[in-house]
């Protein structure tokens, strides 16, 4: 799988299960470490100051709390900076997967290897329109 796509299931899995009564301490760390780390990350956007990130990171982690289809916002500015995710950052994004589901991460629905794909979807419930 993608880092951005593997970093945003993390957030909204995280989003979803953090809010939950019955959830773990373990998720509710995870998921508040990964926002953290995010929001770190997130300074690497170009073109952006340091402190412009950082208050547009906490506004779409706070959207995608409130509505989980706010996902693909993230996704896409996460894919500006162009740059591969730090180790620790896609290492806390599987661990939290692992914590929130770890039926399907040993099933590897987290990770889809794709090589020179065209159209290619890989999750639940997409809606995808090709134009080639």
């Amino acid at each position: 799988m993608e880092y951005y796509q593997l970093i945003v299931d993390a957030l909204s899995a995280g989003a979803l299960e953090a809010c939950k009564a019955t959830s773990t301490k373990a998720i509710k760390d995870g998921y508040a470490g990964l926002k953290l780390m995010v929001i770190k990350y997130w300074h690497k956007i170009p073109n952006v100051s340091p402190l412009e990130n950082e208050n547009q990171a906490k506004v779409f982690l706070e959207n995608l709390e409130r509505d989980p289809d706010s996902k693909n916002e993230i996704y896409n500015a996460l894919v500006k900076i162009k740059e591969v995710p730090e180790v620790e950052l896609i290492s806390q994004s599987e661990s939290l997967l692992k914590l929130i589901d770890p039926k399907g991460f040993t099933l590897s629905k987290y990770n889809v290897p794709i090589k020179k794909g065209q159209g290619v979807q890989v999750g639940d419930h997409n809606i995808q329109t090709n134009n080639f």
